[in-house]
């Protein structure tokens, strides 16, 4: 594993441009309401597209700004108060074609991030969901975000990630969704698999079925 890096940094940014990140893993697995697999390549792999520049009054500005309130709300409803466990932002962690950059990661104590990886922690995945978007959410966290979330497990090593949602405008609901070692182990395969390649594979859906089916 590489050393982390701080999210949103400029090393950062010219990371993500040759991993991929764990938003990815739901399209490349083909459980996104957005994306595809072949978006994911042409990104990655392809001639690529335009990424989006971050500007204030777009979607993804709009969930940086509530992040933190949601991530304060998800603690208390996880810990009932505030001040514990330690709340560690704003880090990225690396491996082979792959960072992943979890909006808070929990532990007992205030931790390096070079240690995370050794020890016990928990993840919170904060999501701003809009009222169009909510009907994904009728059974718990869709799949493309479970895969999201266990990614981060996966390189992290957290035995936990809990999905923290604040969906139509309404207070923040939080689902705690469990280290699966096997889900694991698939999606860093899938990754591999992806890097292998050196076209688009023709029948992609054949090599991430077993994972799909493990969300």
């Amino acid at each position: 594993m590489e050393p982390p890096i701080q999210t949103y940094s400029p090393e950062w940014d010219e990371a993500r441009k040759t991993r991929l990140g764990a938003s990815d893993m739901g399209a490349l697995l083909g459980v996104s309401p957005w994306d595809s697999p072949a978006d994911v390549w042409a990104s990655k792999r392809g001639a690529g597209r335009p990424q989006s520049d971050g500007s204030i009054n777009t979607p993804i500005w709009w969930g940086h700004q509530e992040e933190p309130s949601i991530i304060t709300a998800a603690v208390y409803e996880i810990v009932g108060e505030i001040d514990l466990p330690h709340v560690l932002t704003g880090w990225s962690w690396v491996i082979d074609g792959l960072m992943v950059s979890p909006d808070a990661v929990l532990t007992d104590e205030q931790t390096d991030p070079v240690d995370i990886p050794e020890t016990l922690h928990a993840l919170v995945e904060a999501k701003v969901v809009g009222l169009r978007s909510g009907y994904l959410w009728r059974l718990g966290p869709p799949q493309h975000v479970l895969a999201q979330a266990h990614t981060q497990m996966a390189v992290t090593g957290a035995v936990r990630c809990h999905v923290a949602a604040r969906i139509a405008g309404a207070p923040v609901k939080v689902w705690p969704v469990d280290r699966d070692d096997e889900l694991c182990a698939g999606l860093l395969n899938v990754v591999e698999q992806f890097w292998s390649y050196d076209d688009e594979p023709p029948h992609w859906e054949m090599l991430v079925e077993p994972v799909v089916r493990g969300l």
